[in-house]
């Protein structure tokens, strides 16, 4: 039986990595703060005041811990003497900065709901107003840019980082033994980070037959560019999008960009390749990748799936909201025999114990 193993961000989340949109947003903030100037420049925005921003009695920068802080910041500032002024370079960029400040935030859904707010208009007033899915656009990529910029900050080799023992465990008992793995049959790590965390397990285990998929690229990889957009094509609004034959709406399709290497073609050849059993290690599961997993989880090959779900302070988990999203990515006639495939809560284990 062949293996797929999925990585999504959680994977790098366990290991203490700061690889949440958050950690990216909060680190722009606090990079821009440590110019100590009343005027302050930061690709996402630009800061005036009447005096020089610092705490007050060391003459420190601000340092935030967490987005909402700089947003109390300003609420704060905003007024006389000091009247701090900020002006965002786009404003989707200030709708991620407020949106992180109050909750979780998910940059490609947050695009593609302002994609399809945009098309509604269109729809709703008959005319449609480029220039604002332009400057969306332009807004995008500037994320997309400095989000690259931020990630390559992030040591993930070994000397930097400890190997979790939980995941060592999982990859030993479920991925590399000699018992499930027989006749020459394949390992493939499919990696939806940017990130190349995942190697350090593939040398530690010496896996045979076995590869890196990095499916969405690589950090600083010409031959491997990042691709970062939305991926649920089966959406009403996409589809009204398509048709309306604007090449702005469809920009930031996942999809358009898989061309540009072999690892979308080389994912099918495994798929293709005989029967295999997926194992998904800190993916959310969420819409942004539903071409990709719907192509997986429909599969004829695909025989049945494991989670190692994300164990909460509180005791709970996130076994069923997984399951769920796993759900939305396939067809009604297929959930019957996706639901009998996927190994229950009390036979599955958390990626890391709570720590």
């Amino acid at each position: 039986m062949n293996k797929l193993v999925i990585i999504g961000n959680g994977f790098d989340l366990a290991h203490g990595l700061e690889t949440s949109y958050e950690d990216f947003l909060l680190w722009e903030i606090n990079e821009a703060f440590k110019q100590k100037s009343k005027n302050i420049n930061s690709p996402l925005f630009t800061i005036e005041s009447n005096y020089q921003i610092c705490k007050s009695p060391n003459f420190e920068p601000f340092e935030f811990k967490r987005v909402s802080e700089f947003l109390e910041f300003y609420d704060e500032y905003k007024v006389d003497p000091f009247r701090v002024r900020i002006n965002y370079s786009y404003k989707f960029v200030e709708h991620l900065i407020n949106c992180a400040g109050y909750n979780w935030i998910d940059i490609e859904k947050e695009y593609y709901k302002a994609l399809t707010g945009i098309y509604k208009d269109f729809e709703k007033f008959e005319s449609l107003d480029l220039d604002s899915l332009k400057e969306l656009n332009k807004g995008f990529d500037l994320i997309k840019s400095e989000l690259e910029k931020y990630l390559s900050t992030i040591k993930t080799n070994l000397l930097e980082i400890d190997l979790e023992p939980d995941i060592i465990e999982h990859l030993n008992t479920d991925i590399n033994h000699s018992s499930t793995l027989k006749n020459g049959e394949n390992i493939l790590f499919l990696n939806f980070n940017y990130t190349d965390t995942i190697n350090n397990y593939v040398r530690y285990f010496k896996f045979e037959k076995s590869a890196v998929n990095f499916i969405h690229g690589k950090l600083n990889d010409k031959n491997n560019p990042i691709i970062f957009g939305y991926g649920d094509e089966s959406d009403l609004y996409f589809e009204r999008m398509e048709k309306l034959d604007e090449v702005e709406f469809l920009k930031h399709l996942k999809s358009n960009s898989y061309h540009l290497t072999s690892n979308y073609r080389n994912l099918f050849r495994f798929l293709d390749g005989g029967r295999f059993n997926v194992y998904i290690m800190g993916h959310s599961c969420g819409l942004s990748d539903k071409v990709l997993f719907k192509n997986i989880f429909e599969h004829s090959n695909c025989y049945a799936t494991k989670i190692y779900y994300y164990l909460k302070e509180d005791g709970t988990n996130d076994f069923s909201d997984k399951t769920l999203q796993l759900a939305k990515h396939i067809k009604i006639e297929d959930r019957q025999k996706y639901k009998e495939r996927t190994i229950p809560l009390d036979k599955s284990k958390p990626l890391t114990k709570f720590n």
